[in-house]
């Protein structure tokens, strides 16, 4: 995790943290996470609001390298089942820009998360399909467990599939999520990715 790297995403994600919430209302998770795999480490910083009837998630390093991404959409349904339909443009080492689908469920024992993307990439920039689907039941006050999978397709390179346990651990305001998932794709059976994040939601 480089200084610049610090420096960019938390200067976005703290724009972002003084600007919305006092126009669209509060709900608000600013974390940072690092995803492992036996090739490299990956870290990103993501700020989401979920309050009001617009959603934004801001994220660096997320999508591509050195890459801001800014979604925004409004949220259809309500607390225990809402969609948010997003467009999302993409600045950075990588520039594009693309559709985005969320899905948020909450009940007292069940979190669901879910997020399609289309990252349609310019000037010769990547272009690609990615899913993450995490399924979590409430074991108590402070912990939550179950299964988290992402899946990438990516024009010119074989599509991967990673499924494997999560939990997430809260203290207070703060979480610690984890998630040690393996491939499930034909020609990358076996290999393991880690998922470790760490957030503040208020």
């Amino acid at each position: 995790m480089t200084k610049n790297f610090l420096i960019a995403g938390m200067a976005i994600s703290w724009l972002l943290v003084i600007a919305l919430p006092p126009a669209c209302g509060q709900s608000n998770d600013l974390s940072v996470w690092d995803l492992h795999t036996e090739r490299k480490h990956t870290p990103y910083v993501q700020y989401l609001h979920t309050g009001g009837k617009v959603v934004a998630f801001a994220r660096y390093n997320y999508d591509a390298s050195r890459t801001v991404g800014l979604c925004a959409g409004p949220k259809i349904g309500r607390e225990f089942f809402s969609v948010v339909p997003e467009g999302c443009g993409y600045y950075g080492k990588s520039r594009g820009y693309g559709p985005e689908v969320l899905v948020f469920s909450e009940t007292t024992r069940v979190s669901f998360v879910q997020q399609t993307q289309y990252f349609l990439g310019t000037a010769g920039a990547r272009r690609f399909v990615y899913d993450f689907t995490d399924l979590r039941v409430k074991m108590g006050r402070h912990l939550s467990a179950g299964v988290y999978a992402q899946f990438l397709a990516e024009r010119g390179e074989k599509s991967q599939t990673d499924v494997g346990p999560s939990a997430r651990i809260n203290i207070g305001k703060s979480y610690i999520f984890i998630s040690p998932m393996a491939s499930a794709s034909r020609t990358m059976r076996g290999q393991k990715t880690f998922l470790i994040g760490l957030g503040y939601a208020w």
